[in-house]
């Protein structure tokens, strides 16, 4: 029979991969607001990020206050700590989304010129499936997910690197300016990818594979 703590600890794992989901969500409509120069849909992902803000302070304060109130093992307080330190990162990866939705809103005219737009498809289409990868492997930790994680976050590096190159080679003609702004929303999707990389390995090295679970 499970105990309380396990019972928390079991909707901890779910609230936070329904949080992962969310910020995943956020960041590809981050994506198609910036290729479509939405402010609209801009506007809605400002309001998508600030919920996975405050979801992620919920999760948490679950995790503390399981600390306060179990007094759980030593291996149950590394499950809850790592709990911690994944609401912090996924908060971290919907804050990503708000970033490019807040240039998309202060700007007038579309940010990506018309040759760049399928890099930008392809690193927003890549970072929300490593969120969505790690959405599931959360509660369920599964070998082949981190491939596909991890399969998502390196054709992330491949397409920044050819924007890099795009932007510093003699056929862009967009000037400096606009070179570096393409190059650092581009960051925004890396780091995402990053992120989300680097929570599924916290889950792996921490856990051993037993993932949020009792």
């Amino acid at each position: 029979m499970a105990t309380a703590f396990q019972k928390d600890l079991h909707t901890l794992a779910y609230r936070l991969a329904d949080l992962c989901a969310l910020a995943a969500s956020t960041v590809e409509q981050a994506a198609r607001a910036l290729l479509e120069a939405d402010q609209t849909l801009a506007g809605q992902v400002l309001e998508q990020a600030a919920t996975v803000g405050a979801l992620g302070a919920g999760c948490e304060e679950q995790a503390c206050a399981m600390l306060a109130l179990h007094a759980p093992r030593s291996d149950e307080l590394r499950t809850v700590v790592v709990g911690i330190h994944l609401a912090a990162d996924l908060t971290r990866m919907g804050d990503l989304g708000r970033e490019v939705a807040d240039r998309v809103r202060a700007s007038p005219a579309p940010l990506v010129p018309l040759e760049a737009r399928p890099v930008f498809a392809r690193l927003g289409r890549s970072a929300a499936i490593s969120g969505y990868e790690l959405q599931k492997i959360i509660p369920e930790p599964d070998t082949a997910r981190y491939g596909e994680l991890n399969g998502a976050v390196d054709r992330i590096e491949t397409d920044l690197q050819d924007l890099r190159t795009r932007v510093g080679g003699p056929e862009w003609t967009h000037g400096t300016r606009a070179g570096v702004d393409v190059v650092v929303l581009a960051g925004l999707f890396a780091r995402f990818g990053l992120l989300a990389g680097a929570a599924a390995r916290r889950i792996d090295h921490l856990l051993s594979g037993q993932g949020l679970r009792a």
